[in-house]
């Protein structure tokens, strides 16, 4: 979307215990580690209710998630295919500013 990767080096991984340990040690949780890679990286943090279409979610069922908003539900990937979640438990929103 920018041309730029928005991923620090430290969030690499090749599977599931790789990324866990990666997440641990740069931000100890999921929203921790994306709240340090947005800020490092200039994206803005929004208030939930001005969550808009592009904007990066994290959100929290089980576990801390991430998706992409379309507007209205969060976009986010399963072990098959990508759904669309509605009335989820929206811990932040970023957006990766214009221009």
């Amino acid at each position: 979307m920018t041309g730029e990767d928005l991923i620090p080096k430290q969030l690499k991984w090749k599977n599931e215990a790789e990324a866990m340990k990666s997440i641990k040690e740069y931000g100890k949780t999921l929203a921790k580690s994306i709240e340090k890679a947005c800020k490092a990286k200039g994206v803005q943090k929004i208030d939930k209710a001005f969550m808009q279409k592009g904007d990066l979610v994290v959100y929290k069922e089980e576990s801390e998630l991430v998706g992409i908003s379309d507007g209205v539900k969060v976009l986010t990937p399963t072990d098959d295919m990508v759904v669309a979640k509605q009335n989820v438990d929206i811990i932040s929103v970023w957006r990766i500013p214009n221009g």
